[in-house]
């Protein structure tokens, strides 16, 4: 089943929305490519100057923030007049928390967090979506739990990271298996802690996303199974600011896109050496960065895409009683456009 079949039938069955704003968007995303943004080449900068700039920036420590980390190490940042100081945290939630407390400049997240915060605050912006994933978050199951496929979490204990990706997408795999959410006990659980968990034997499963996915396989070996989803939920990694920011040092993000998209050309060239470098930089096996290779398309971009998905999830967050609102966000109003208008306007398919 295709993923706008899924989400289709996602928002008929736990949503139920017929907003005119909703259907719009819904028929401009079918008439748009949801994997356009994989035929970008990248840019060649426009914007040299001798102005400088600095900025920090709270990455998550995930294969999915492969961009910043192959921009920092071939110095794709300097050569694009920016002093850019990366700080890693473990999960994007965090990461956009540290953004929203002023913490750091710019913060890298999916777009779980993004709709959550956008229920108590509108003092932020997506500037571009980098990589979207199918298979980055994954339920995994203990097999000696008696748990071979979907079906049989019924009744089961399921560890989620509350507030993330990990728990939008328990919740459409139970649908697209007959299961509603009351008939399996939700454990939230940290991201750090879920291998550990799972040998604990406090849960029987987890949704999760690499690269714990990987260490609760590499624990737990043969007594694991990863229960096939078929592409249910499309993850997205974007680039997020203060409005405060982007409206104060515009060219900033510019610069920044711009080396990530010298980064991600790299990526897209340089398999094997893209790849040596993520093994420095997390200093994890071979296998690993194996393992979730194929999984991950980058490439920058302002995805029609990312509105339904966004949309279905803030309903989902209301019908379940996840946020005090019982009306959505605008996400058109978290939309900056500017920055990558300026580089790459063909990357955009957001109708505005």
């Amino acid at each position: 089943m295709s993923y706008k079949k899924v989400m289709a039938r996602y928002i008929n069955q736990r949503i139920n929305i017929c907003s005119p704003f909703f259907i719009v968007t819904a028929i401009a995303y079918i008439a748009l490519s949801v994997a356009g943004c994989d035929r970008f080449n990248s840019s060649t900068s426009q914007m040299k100057s001798e102005i400088s700039g600095q900025a920090t920036i709270a990455v998550s420590r995930t294969p999915l923030s492969a961009p910043f980390f192959i921009a920092e190490t071939k110095g794709f940042f300097k050569e694009e007049g920016i002093d850019v100081e990366i700080r890693e945290c473990i999960g994007g939630h965090r990461c956009l928390a540290a953004m929203l407390r002023g913490e750091v400049d710019i913060s890298t997240a999916s777009d779980l967090p993004f709709m959550f915060n956008s229920f108590d605050r509108n003092d932020y912006v997506v500037a571009a979506t980098f990589v979207h994933s199918d298979n980055d978050v994954k339920i995994l199951a203990r097999k000696d739990a008696g748990i071979k496929s979907g079906k049989d979490l019924r009744g089961k204990k399921v560890g989620v990271i509350a507030g993330a990706s990990s728990q939008f997408f328990l919740d459409i795999f139970l649908l697209n298996n007959e299961i509603e959410p009351s008939e399996v006990s939700v454990v939230n659980i940290e991201p750090e802690d879920m291998a550990y968990a799972m040998e604990a034997d406090r849960v029987e499963a987890i949704s999760v996303w690499e690269p714990f996915g990987f260490e609760t396989v590499k624990l737990l070996g043969d007594d694991i199974v990863i229960l096939p989803h078929l592409n249910i939920y499309r993850e997205t990694f974007s680039l997020f600011s203060r409005r405060d920011f982007v409206e104060s040092r515009a060219e900033i993000i510019q610069r920044i896109l711009l080396a990530l998209d010298k980064a991600i050309a790299y990526i897209n060239n340089n398999k094997a050496e893209a790849q040596d470098i993520l093994l420095k930089s997390f200093s994890e096996d071979k296998d690993f960065i194996e393992w979730i290779w194929p999984d991950y398309k980058f490439g920058l971009s302002l995805n029609q895409s990312l509105i339904i998905t966004l949309e279905a999830e803030a309903q989902w967050a209301i019908n379940n009683n996840l946020v005090k609102h019982v009306t959505m966000p605008n996400y058109m109003d978290y939309i900056y456009f500017d920055a990558l208008e300026k580089i790459k306007p063909e990357a955009i398919t957001i109708i505005h």
